[in-house]
């Protein structure tokens, strides 16, 4: 069955590639995935920690199947979904013609995780969000590239072929200063406390001399 009645390809960006491809790009709530197609009509998507009860209508939503000389018009696919081994597997069917193909999902937390296939692998993070600190977050394994679009949005991208899968943890790019701030101040605060007690315990050490001094 077609589970998206009127989809939007428009809110998608499409960039072809000679190869198969996945591109993630993540928004502060959701993630909009984008592969690139080469001979197949079949694409299969395995949905780890996902319930086995749901459905693909409550998975993905604006599925997106189109051609490159028309990305405009979708055209018509087919999802279904089956359980092997306490996973879900979400299989999309699309014509032979099909250049595209791409979905939303709704993300909880800062952190994209996912398998990998042949090809390229990029992820976009939000705009004003950063990867890279290991008390906030890092990529792993490391990315082959890392660079920065016309927007500054950061990008990262994996050889598919070279690794079986990738996460992402992700951060506002000023968290590194807020943490940096709380640090100081908690580190001020504790020499604070400290130079107090250590004041406290000579003036205890002192009126303990002087009372020792009057009894004898």
């Amino acid at each position: 069955m077609q589970s998206d009645s009127s989809p939007k390809p428009e809110e998608y960006i499409f960039n072809y590639t000679d190869c198969n491809s996945t591109t993630y790009y993540i928004s502060e709530a959701s993630v909009e995935t984008v592969y690139v197609v080469h001979d197949t009509t079949t694409l299969e998507i395995m949905r780890e920690g996902t319930a086995v009860s749901s459905t693909p209508e409550a998975e993905l939503s604006n599925v997106v199947v189109v051609n490159r000389a028309d990305t405009a018009n979708p055209l018509q696919y087919n999802i279904s979904s089956h359980v092997a081994r306490g996973k879900r597997h979400v299989v999309i069917e699309f014509p032979a013609s099909t250049d595209f193909v791409a979905y939303t999902e709704m993300l909880a937390g800062n952190e994209l995780a996912r398998p990998t296939s042949d090809g390229p692998v990029r992820v976009y993070l939000p705009e004003g969000y950063a990867t890279g600190s290991l008390l906030l977050g890092t990529p792993r394994p490391s990315p082959e590239q890392r660079f920065e679009d016309d927007s500054g949005r950061t990008v990262l991208e994996w050889n598919g072929s070279n690794v079986s899968a990738f996460s992402v943890a992700y951060y506002n790019e000023s968290a590194p200063m807020v943490l940096t701030v709380i640090f100081t101040i908690l580190g001020g605060a504790g020499i604070v406390i400290l130079t107090y007690f250590k004041l406290k315990i000579t003036a205890l050490q002192k009126k303990r001399e002087m009372i020792e001094r009057k009894g004898r």
